[in-house]
């Protein structure tokens, strides 16, 4: 790598230049250098490409302890020979996809909102397959990756899968729910394209116990036994189907005795970043605080996690009055998320991550910007805070003249691709991926 030198002159951290002075990286204040993924012999990246007081591009100036990430650097280092797995868990930020129209499309969420231009940005700066991805099991009409068998139906069961929301076939934003094979003739179909479906099932002696069939394209398949053969209790479990080809196929799960409760699903290409999308428009973080157990623990803690995001604050802000809410309290329902986060043993770290500028009235007792301060303080340890204010547009208008939302606050294809190429770009840092 050619040398580098310092230019004092400008503003903030120190830039970290090479010969032919294009950016590539920086120092911060205490001393540590990160580099751009994209070295000089790469191109580099040109002064036109670093932030301005309008439309910016400095992931490294919006992430706040980004040495909580270097933990999950290696891990994600090795997603070319196996799966990495990113869930996040918010508002509709989290759980939309970025349209004027369909803003509540499961096919639109997982092609351009947040979570999935994440997980394509990094594989394909990997150079990895992308579309590896957690599919409900509850179906929703305009969800074509799963259904449900109508005659007899499947059986609804709620509060036992993870918290995130779908429209439903009357309009309404509602709660999915997990599903259950009870007798002849239910099934499940997932319509994937992958190498294997991990399927997660819940287990409890008497009640949950059973076995289902499945088939892959229509032939081959097996045995799912609930409950494992013995005895367990309140116990989730994923059990991992090989499809034998990384290609796109038609599993089918049918019931075949007792009960077997399924919670959901990931479709995985067997190595690659694979993301778990559990986002719900309208939530607060309080309103994540009070899920059940069971909620919690499939939001939180039943799937292999390496890197969980928390992405919360329009609607905290927006209902303060009627909530009561003060910065501390806010401040202590998202400790609370973290922590939940972190009881999983398999993740190496947490982002928080408020939303964008807003076109709202600023009109409330506590500012909008608090809430995202708030979160920002809350960034020590293994905790990360990725401001996609500074890392995309520091304020609504230069944001909207971008064309980087759909309205007030939500985001558009453009303004998801803004904040994830950001991201991205710290996280696949040559820094942070030295293991």
């Amino acid at each position: 790598m050619p040398s580098s030198k310092w230019r004092s002159e400008r503003s903030g951290p120190n830039w970290l230049m090479d010969e032919q002075g294009r950016l590539i990286g920086y120092r911060d204040e205490l001393g540590n250098e990160y580099k751009m993924p994209n070295e000089p012999a790469a191109g580099g990246i040109s002064d036109n490409d670093e932030p301005s007081s309008s439309v910016s591009g400095g992931g490294f100036l919006a992430t706040t302890n980004i040495a909580a990430l270097k933990s999950f650097a290696p891990v994600l280092a090795g997603a070319t020979s196996s799966e990495v797995y990113i869930t996040a868990t918010g508002d509709s930020l989290i759980q939309l996809g970025g349209d004027t129209t369909n803003l509540s499309s499961d096919t639109l969420a997982e092609r351009d909102g947040f979570l999935a231009q994440l997980r394509a940005q990094l594989n394909a700066r990997l150079g990895t397959p992308d579309g590896g991805q957690w599919i409900a099991v509850e179906a929703a009409p305009s969800d074509t990756r799963v259904a449900n068998s109508t005659s007899p139906a499947t059986t609804p069961v709620n509060q036992f899968g993870p918290y995130n929301a779908y429209r439903n076939s009357g309009g309404t934003i509602t709660q999915r729910r997990a599903m259950a094979l009870q007798s002849a003739g239910m099934s499940i179909t997932f319509n994937v394209v992958g190498r294997y479906l991990d399927v997660e099932i819940w287990e409890n002696a008497g009640t949950y116990v059973g076995t289902a069939t499945w088939t892959v394209d229509g032939g081959g398949g097996g045995t799912i036994n609930s409950n494992g053969g013995g005895g367990a209790t309140d116990t989730y479990r994923t059990v991992r189907l090989d499809l034998g080809t990384d290609a796109a196929h038609t599993v089918v799960i049918s019931w075949a005795s007792g009960n077997t409760m399924i919670t959901g699903a990931t479709v995985t290409r067997g190595r690659g970043v694979v993301t778990r999308r559990f986002g719900y428009g309208g939530s607060k973080a309080s309103t994540w605080v009070g899920l059940t157990a069971k909620q919690t623990r499939t939001s939180f803690q039943t799937l292999t996690t390496h890197l969980h995001i928390i992405r919360f604050s329009y609607n905290d802000w927006n209902n303060q009055v009627a909530d009561g809410l003060t910065i501390a309290q806010f401040q202590a329902n998202i400790q609370t998320l973290i922590n939940a986060a972190l009881a999983n043993a398999s993740v190496k770290a947490v982002l928080l991550v408020a939303d964008p500028a807003t076109s709202s009235a600023d009109n409330k007792p506590i500012s909008y910007r608090a809430f995202a301060d708030a979160m920002k303080a809350l960034a020590v340890g293994q905790v990360a805070f990725f401001d996609v204010d500074a890392a995309t547009n520091s304020t609504f208008a230069a944001g909207n003249s971008a064309g980087y939302y759909v309205d007030f606050v939500h985001r558009s294809g453009g303004g998801y691709g803004a904040e994830t190429r950001a991201l991205a770009e710290v996280l696949t840092s040559s820094s942070l991926l030295a293991v």
